[in-house]
């Protein structure tokens, strides 16, 4: 994997044609720089796939604010660079939204013109349809490094035991073969191979990006975007990796904090005869926030107290002692693996899920186009997979899912506490759970692994750990013994070549 910045130079990865019309636009207007537009347009490309849940990427992305002031010099405005691009209709915007009866808004959006996608666009007979460009402008360059090294600093600063394997020169592409692949495979839609074209240029453009910043607090890289089925192409030193995950890990780490939850109320039950909002709320809270890092930088603010609250409040509500059996029933099916199964079955029968012509269907809401639709998958496991997943992360106000309707009927004890951790935010959940695992491997698990085997190479993919097929025995048993001793209980995991 090269890393280096060549000076006075960065590199973006944009479809030939597309590249082609900002040469001449910025040929023609003096306060339009072909970099910022390259940019600009890399920006939105990328962000298209950032959220791994939109199986199709999303159609419209937004761009970060300050980041985009950051860039602004002498005569040349990313607004400026903006608008030129709607005017030429390489870019469409949608405007700022706010709904103020519902208390909703979405920023500006944009997206790029699809006719530069085009197969039949493409320039001088290339048979690709990106490039890696390679832009000149010393300011930008000044600006985009600055940006990149402080972001790499707050990572090498958190988790130095695996950012220093992010800046080696061992790793290698082989990309005749990983192009040939993806341009050969008939499964794959031209969302996804558009996709893996834009992974496959950014690994091979030179610049090393990673950062630990944001509302997870979990390490991203070029290894965590990578699609799984290219793992197999890349090598380190010539050698093979392999990895190991924890098993179902957002379920996994739900059913440990389901645990506390049960645990301290059984306590307090047992102790006081009762629970108060102040006492309750108050373990709780020291509860989570030793398992997570709370000093995020950034603009995103975890509530864990109000989380706290409104799961005190639902417990002393509830007319009857909360019946736990139920709580103890999801937490052995996860901790199991047979919660999806278990799931699939019910649901089958219940109409929410239901089989024609070798595919199980369901109606799921879907975000990119804000409306319910059918989705469909190769087995019943996966279907329910990606009914579990929504449960966990859709808002509770959201109702006409008949999938997640059934859910709540057959696990209702298991929702009303889902609900009343997303009561505030709906995302608040899937974040505190995020930061509990980015703690645990990133933080924990990891670290004592490499203080153990210092020269061991380790990649971290969120939940999981990679290194070399001949160091993978040692990392597999201590990473499944180091998972076990820190959450208290036994941990599956799973391996997987790449």
């Amino acid at each position: 994997m090269k890393i280096e910045t060549k000076k006075g130079r960065f590199y973006v990865n944009l479809p030939v044609r597309l590249y082609q019309k900002i040469k001449e636009i910025s040929k023609n207007l003096d306060d339009i720089d072909l970099a910022m537009c390259g940019l600009l347009l890399h920006f939105i490309l990328s962000n298209k796939y950032k959220d791994k849940n939109l199986e199709k990427g999303s159609e419209w992305t937004t761009l970060n604010a300050t980041i985009l002031r950051k860039y602004n010099f002498g005569h040349y405005k990313t607004k400026r660079h903006l608008d030129t691009l709607i005017e030429h209709e390489v870019l469409e915007k949608k405007l700022h939204y706010v709904n103020k009866r519902k208390k909703t808004s979405q920023s500006r959006r944009y997206k790029v013109n699809p006719v530069y996608y085009k197969k039949e666009f493409l320039m001088n007979n290339d048979s690709s349809l990106y490039m890696i460009c390679r832009f000149s402008n010393s300011e930008i360059v000044k600006k985009i490094e600055k940006h990149n090294a402080q972001r790499r600093a707050v990572a090498d600063y958190k988790c130095e035991h695996l950012t220093k394997w992010l800046k080696h020169e061992g790793f290698e592409m082989e990309v005749n073969k990983v192009l040939d692949y993806v341009n050969n495979n008939k499964y794959l839609k031209e969302n996804e191979r558009e996709k893996r074209i834009q992974v496959i240029n950014s690994f091979s453009s030179h610049q090393v990006k990673y950062s630990r910043e944001g509302k997870d607090d979990r390490l991203h890289s070029y290894f965590t975007t990578l699609p799984s089925d290219l793992k197999k192409f890349i090598k380190y030193k010539g050698e093979r990796l392999k990895e190991i995950d924890i098993k179902s890990s957002q379920p996994f780490i739900l059913s440990i904090i389901l645990d506390l939850i049960k645990q301290q109320y059984l306590n307090e039950k047992g102790r006081y005869k009762t629970i108060t909002l102040k006492r309750f709320s108050n373990k709780l809270y020291k509860m989570f926030s030793s398992m997570i890092n709370e000093d995020i930088e950034g603009e995103y603010n975890l509530d864990i107290s109000k989380i706290c609250t409104n799961i005190t409040i639902m417990l002393q509500e509830s007319p009857e002692a909360f019946d736990f059996a139920e709580i103890d029933k999801f937490i052995s099916l996860i901790r199991s693996q047979d919660i999806y199964n278990y799931i699939g079955d019910y649901l089958l029968k219940s109409g929410a899920i239901w089989f024609n012509e070798g595919k199980f269907y369901t109606r799921l809401f879907d975000k990119e186009k804000e409306c319910i639709r059918i989705f469909d998958f190769p087995d019943l496991r996966k279907c329910a997979k990606k009914i579990t997943l929504n449960a966990l992360y859709a808002s509770p106000k959201k109702s006409g899912v008949k999938a997640l309707e059934s859910f709540k009927q057959l696990f209702p004890e298991v929702s009303k506490i889902l609900d009343v951790m997303k009561q505030n935010n709906k995302n608040e959940l899937p974040i505190l759970m995020q930061r509990m695992e980015a703690r645990c491997v990133l933080d924990s698990c990891s670290k004592k692994v490499a203080e153990k085997y210092p020269e061991m190479l380790l990649i971290s993919r969120h939940d999981s750990l990679s290194t070399t097929v001949d160091c993978f025995d040692i990392l597999h048993s201590q990473f499944q013994k180091l998972l076990t001793d820190y959450f208290g209980v036994e941990v599956i995991v799973g391996k997987e070549s790449w």
